[in-house]
């Protein structure tokens, strides 16, 4: 077991004085600068688009305005959430691509990469279809029943909430 440890402490050292030279100590400092520059615009631009999100996904009863529309002021606020998040996230994972890549650490290719990212999009996309159809269809359901004419008796009355109930929760 000494020995195993010996022998990587020995491998880590020579990697170390090998990036330490005078020759590739400038190398180090400007790959080490570039990657602080890369996490800063990284954090300029994720706080950038963060504000931006919040400007173009408002909810409803933020303007003062109670309508009702297709999609709720909950679903807003979650896809405002989650597309803040996947923006935090997604933000500082191709930051720490770039900066692998800087160091000519190779984990994941470019292809690969892209072939994640629309992947991801694709999936967004069918679950944020998924939920406008289903607030459209409970909209639709109420509205329907909010025009129909039904009997003042307590039992029609009854059977319609019901039904409509029934037809919101399929």
């Amino acid at each position: 077991m000494e020995k195993i440890f010996n022998k990587q402490w020995e491998a880590l050292t020579a990697q170390l004085r090998s990036w330490l030279t005078p020759g590739n100590l400038e190398g180090l400092a400007v790959d080490v600068a570039l990657s602080l520059a890369t996490l800063a615009a990284t954090f300029l631009l994720v706080k950038l688009l963060s504000r931006l999100l919040d400007r173009v996904i408002k909810e409803s009863g933020q303007d003062g305005e109670k309508s009702r529309s297709i999609v709720s002021d909950n679903f807003i606020r979650s896809v405002r959430v989650l597309l803040k998040t996947l923006l935090l996230y997604g933000g500082y994972f191709i930051a720490a691509v770039i900066i692998l890549e800087i160091f000519n650490v190779h984990i994941i290719s470019p292809e690969d990469l892209k072939s994640l990212g629309i992947k991801v999009l694709k999936v967004i996309g069918i679950l944020v279809g998924a939920k406008l159809a289903v607030n459209f269809g409970h909209m639709a359901i109420r509205q329907v029943f909010a025009h129909q004419e039904i009997k003042k008796n307590f039992l029609a009355d009854r059977r319609a909430q019901t039904l409509e109930t029934l037809l919101c929760s399929i």
